[in-house]
């Protein structure tokens, strides 16, 4: 191998090397749209969510990540980070220290759907037998479900169902069949619960309601009013911020600063 050809595969390595890579989420999604617009000098990747993305920042794949809150919380629940405070934490058995930043104009809405005609017996307290469904394996709706459980409903017996929701209409079905008793959506809130319902799912709609949680939950999340035009009221819901992560050994907060504006995400554009 030639001299100049050693010296070009040099440069490229250095240049592969001292790239900062972000984890962001679906390239359709919220998360990376946001970050092609908050974001320069950082290569964006895609994953499947909060989870990857931690697991990501934990093998130093990449510096930066975006992240749904309470993503840490099941992280720490499940042993996987320690010293988790307002601002930082590390993973165990690791001295690397990970800071972060709230995205609070980006703020996610906790949607507990159940049948209208079973709201009136429901019992938060006792929901022995209930089957939640919660979406896929690592998505925001898995990792809320998981982590309401554990601060809600510690003490019951139900079961948390995994259904892979492509959107909520799968959820929509199951509950109107009876299959399970209560769907966990994550998302924001917008003018329509489902984008452009045909006729079928508008009467599936019709039927459903939202459980009202009107109390803080934890350290994570908050709540506010929320309403859609098949609700017969105004509910008050759960609410959790994303937040954005960067390894600290890898940049300097004037470098990270210098790279993504924080501000900026949540913006209308």
């Amino acid at each position: 191998m030639n001299k100049i050809v050693i010296t070009l595969l040099f440069i490229f390595s250095t240049l592969v090397s001292s790239e900062h890579i972000m984890a962001t989420a679906s390239k359709t999604g919220m998360y990376f749209a946001m970050s092609k617009q908050c974001t320069n000098n950082l290569t964006l990747i895609n994953t499947k969510g909060s989870l990857e993305n931690i697991k990501l920042l934990k093998d130093t794949t990449v510096s930066v990540a975006l992240a749904q809150k309470d993503a840490l919380k099941l992280m720490l629940n499940l042993d996987v980070i320690e010293n988790l405070d307002k601002n930082s934490f590390n993973f165990k058995n690791s001295n690397l220290k990970f800071h972060y930043f709230d995205l609070d104009k980006m703020k996610e809405f906790i949607h507990l759907l159940i049948r209208k005609k079973d709201i009136s017996k429901l019992k938060l307290d006792r929901l022995d037998g209930y089957k939640i469904s919660h979406g896929h394996l690592g998505s925001g709706s898995y990792i809320t479900a998981n982590n309401i459980k554990d601060i809600l409903w510690g003490s019951h017996n139900f079961k948390l169902r995994s259904v892979e929701h492509n959107s909520m209409i799968d959820a929509l079905y199951l509950l109107d069949d009876g299959s399970i008793d209560i769907a966990v959506s994550v998302q924001r809130k917008r003018d329509s619960f489902i984008k452009n319902p045909n006729s079928v799912v508008k009467k599936l709609l019709d039927k459903m309601t939202l459980i009202q949680i009107d109390t803080t939950v934890g350290d994570f999340y908050g709540y506010d009013v929320i309403y859609y035009d098949w609700m017969d009221e105004e509910k008050v819901a759960l609410s959790v911020n994303p937040v954005i992560i960067y390894n600290s050994e890898k940049l300097t907060k004037s470098e990270f600063e210098s790279m993504v504006n924080v501000e900026c995400f949540g913006e209308s554009r």
